[in-house]
């Protein structure tokens, strides 16, 4: 795999966290529409200097923040992780006391050969989604909708991301990437 492209299978799965402060994840839900996903790392490196030199590099990963963009923000999504509510005839209601949940957030990117790269960000929390329209004039263009992302440390491990090659031959992580967020037993 020399280089990757494309963005596909976004999946996202809600967290939960216990008064005992155990970290949960729910199954992965498909969040089809992906159109772009942009990033860029929080954190810095800080020297520290002493016997005139950098006698120390201390690094701070907080993780990424970015923005998310999608052709249709599912329903599913807007109530289980926006925190809106979906009210017994049906229309989903944005209030402002809305209570945002975080989730991970699953995904593949595709490459020059046979192989895909999974991906996979811990602990994310979306902000509202962008609320746009544009008439149908000679040609059409699909609507998008953009979602400002942040993606911490993961509050129990610690961890930001994992990623996994795989595609070609057997591989369990994998293969099974959608079936549940995956826990790196090496933490």
């Amino acid at each position: 795999m020399k280089v990757i492209y494309g963005l596909k299978k976004l999946a996202y799965a809600k967290i939960t966290i216990s008064s005992e402060g155990v970290v949960t994840y729910g199954n992965p839900v498909m969040l089809l529409g992906a159109r772009e996903m942009s990033l860029s790392p929080v954190g810095e490196d800080v020297a520290v200097y002493a016997d005139d030199i950098a006698y120390v590099t201390i690094t701070s990963n907080q993780g990424y923040e970015g923005d998310l963009t999608l052709l249709n923000v599912p329903e599913t999504f807007m109530t289980e992780i926006m925190g809106m509510t979906k009210d017994t005839n049906g229309v989903v209601v944005e209030n402002a006391e809305d209570a945002k949940a975080s989730f991970a957030l699953l995904g593949e990117f595709s490459s020059e050969t046979a192989e895909k790269k999974r991906f996979l960000l811990y602990n994310c929390v979306a902000g509202r989604p962008d609320f746009a329209g544009k008439t149908k004039e000679e040609s059409t263009e699909a609507a998008e909708f953009t979602l400002p992302i942040t993606c911490s440390p993961a509050v129990d491990t610690g961890a930001v991301k994992a990623t996994v090659v795989g595609g070609v031959t057997a591989n369990t992580a994998f293969d099974g990437w959608y079936n549940a967020v995956y826990l790196s037993a090496e933490g």
